[in-house]
């Protein structure tokens, strides 16, 4: 039994990351998000560590503005496909986001589930 304290919600949204105070954006997606957190993909170019703090940037469709939050991995792990090296996986929590913006990732991972 999957012990989580909030539900996840499947997405698919491309998104952007950094190091916190950095402003060259590396893509990633995002897979699924719940109040707490969320999971993450990227390339095999880019490591993130448990423990690491990356700042998450998030265009949602159709609001024209930007998310920026400060997410923890607690997590990672490759992911498993065709070829070695295709990515990585990387489940965190949101360390600093506003309950605003938090509200609107949720309704929008919500209308897009």
């Amino acid at each position: 039994m999957e012990r989580r304290r909030y539900p996840r919600v499947p997405v698919s949204l491309e998104a952007g990351f950094c190091e916190p105070n950095d402003t060259t954006l590396l893509p990633c997606r995002i897979v699924d998000v719940s109040r707490g957190g969320t999971r993450i993909e990227l390339s095999s170019d880019y490591h993130i560590e448990s423990g690491e703090t990356i700042e998450l940037h998030v265009e949602l469709p159709g609001h024209g503005r930007r998310i920026v939050g400060l997410l923890t991995c607690t997590w990672k792990r490759a992911v498993a496909g065709d070829s070695p090296g295709d990515g990585y996986v990387v489940g965190g929590f949101f360390s600093d986001l506003t309950p605003e913006d938090r509200q609107l990732l949720l309704d929008s991972a919500a209308s897009m589930a």
